[in-house]
């Protein structure tokens, strides 16, 4: 079951430029909806959020769509600590072998996907029970 928190938008903003967004506690639906608004607009997005599959690859499908066309990165925060997430993040690592790179940061719960520039990026399907 998905989790479902109160949506909290943070912006930063220097010279009127968007400079760094947050998603806080943000539930599915939400979420997607509000990523829409950004897509393609960021060089770094990272992921520490919902444990569970479902939620894992809602907002690794988000991060990909924040950082499409760009030669963006993805960090993911609990890899190979909870199911879920270790789960979401390999179906994006199988779904971009060619598109982008993927690195675990040795002796940690990170791991990061960094597009390769002028490849695009495949979202995953959603998820299924």
């Amino acid at each position: 079951m998905a989790e479902n928190w109160k949506l909290q938008i943070v912006r930063q903003t220097l010279d009127g430029n968007l400079q760094w967004l947050a998603l806080l506690g943000a539930s599915l639906i939400r979420a997607r909806a509000r990523t829409r608004l950004y897509k393609g607009q960021f060089d770094l997005v990272l992921i520490d959020a919902g444990h569970g599959y479902e939620c894992a690859l809602s907002d690794s499908r988000s991060a990909l769509g924040l950082i499409e066309g760009r030669d963006g990165m993805t960090i993911w925060h609990d890899y190979a600590a909870w199911p879920g997430v270790t789960r979401a993040v390999e179906e994006v690592r199988a779904a971009n072998a060619d598109n982008a790179e993927f690195f675990w940061i040795a002796g940690t719960t990170l791991t990061a996907m960094r597009a390769k520039p002028g490849r695009k990026l495949a979202i995953p399907a959603k998820a299924v029970s």
